[in-house]
């Protein structure tokens, strides 16, 4: 029986409390409390996430595959994120990552796709 030796990607729907969809949409709370635990908790997501993601890479990178590697790009204040999600023949499927508050996009990567492996291997 094959095992799959790598752990499933970064989901960070899972990570993602159901209020903190308030606390990104800017809207209004009740109090300054309220604001500091949702902007704490947005902290914490993202910690949770970035550190998974590079938990995820190790394990990827060890065994010499590109299957769930991640695309770390630094840009503005922070980083874009991706991770490869599926590898065919000559192309790979790479996954946009909302990690943090402003999610910085690539515009190479966008919000995603389909690229050859060569593209993606040199970002790795």
């Amino acid at each position: 029986m094959k095992t799959n030796a790598y752990p499933n990607p970064v989901k960070l729907e899972e990570l993602i409390p159901a209020d903190m969809e308030k606390f990104r949409n800017k809207e209004k709370f009740e109090n300054r409390e309220a604001w500091r635990a949702a902007m704490q908790r947005e902290i914490d997501v993202t910690n949770d996430g970035w550190q998974r993601l590079q938990e995820i890479d190790e394990l990827a990178k060890k065994s010499g595959s590109i299957l769930y590697r991640a695309i770390i790009i630094p840009r503005g204040d922070g980083a874009a994120a991706y991770q490869v999600v599926k590898v065919n023949k000559r192309t790979c499927v790479v996954k946009h990552l909302d990690l943090g508050d402003d999610a910085w996009h690539d515009p190479k990567f966008g919000e995603g796709g389909s690229f050859p492996i060569a593209v993606v291997k040199h970002f790795l």
